[in-house]
């Protein structure tokens, strides 16, 4: 029979597992923890190691929101952490680090959430024409025919070796 902690250890990775999959709990967890270590460094401002799991807590955190399209939130999400990386005691080698690994997240996430703002505001937009388009080994394709379906357009060129392989 597994003593207490053990089975607490099996119920978390039993929750964890059924994380996988639902976008909507797992969510939830992560705004959880967010917030659990958001009071953390509340209370224990410098502590490194709190520090430290505030960007593993905020990169999951906000990548969470992008991926249920909730920009403005992750937007605000970015913003804070950006601040409160700007926060941090500029002297010492002790915060570099932290601060530079923080940035370098802030400057992903900040390029994610742009790049899935413009795929989303492209759903339900007429597609380019197809007019002009050169055909190989095949007849020209009439956009209203492809309508619902995904397609995949190859780009190449004569001249590219690579694009031709």
């Amino acid at each position: 029979m597994p003593n207490n902690s053990t089975a607490r250890e099996e119920d978390t990775k039993a929750d964890l597992a059924n994380l996988v999959g639902d976008e909507k709990r797992a969510l939830s967890a992560l705004r959880e923890l967010d917030q659990y270590i958001g009071s953390l460094r509340e209370r224990f401002p410098n502590q490194l190691s709190i520090l430290e799991l505030t960007g593993s807590a905020k990169q999951g955190f906000i990548g969470a929101l992008i991926r249920q399209n909730d920009f403005a939130t992750a937007k605000t999400e970015i913003d804070q952490w950006h601040d409160m990386l700007e926060k941090l005691p500029k002297d010492g080698q002790r915060f570099k680090s932290i601060r530079e690994r923080g940035q370098n997240s802030v400057k992903y996430l900040s390029t994610r959430l742009r790049d899935e703002q413009l795929r989303a505001e492209l759903i339900g937009k007429p597609a380019f024409s197809l007019e002009g388009a050169v055909w190989v080994n095949g007849s020209p394709l009439d956009r209203d025919a492809l309508r619902g379906k995904v397609v995949l357009l190859d780009f190449w060129a004569m001249w590219c070796g690579p694009c031709i392989n």
